[in-house]
């Protein structure tokens, strides 16, 4: 995860530690086949005491007395963060 969020930062001149993953779950069978623009796919994530549900794209209540669900792939993007300045206000006490 580190190597893409670097990749990432190289590629549009961004501090890394302004950038931050957002993520999207892939529940068609063909959406994995080519390389992601900006990101990288994962596979192989469990859930724990829930499960997904790809009809209606959230979590879900898992089975019971079942603990663990195989998620399927993911693509997880690289978002940028942004850093808003502020300003320190002092008042003047009178």
């Amino acid at each position: 995860m580190t190597g893409a969020k670097q990749n990432y930062a190289r590629k549009y001149k961004i501090p890394i530690d302004q950038i931050d993953f957002d993520f999207v779950v892939m529940d068609k069978p063909g959406d994995c086949q080519t390389p992601p623009e900006d990101g990288v796919y994962c596979r192989g994530l469990y859930l724990d005491g829930c499960k997904w549900d790809p009809v209606e794209h959230v979590l879900a209540e898992s089975e019971p007395k079942v603990n663990c669900w195989s998620l399927t792939p993911q693509q997880w993007k690289t978002a940028v963060v942004m850093v808003i300045p502020y300003c320190l206000c002092v008042g003047l006490l009178s």
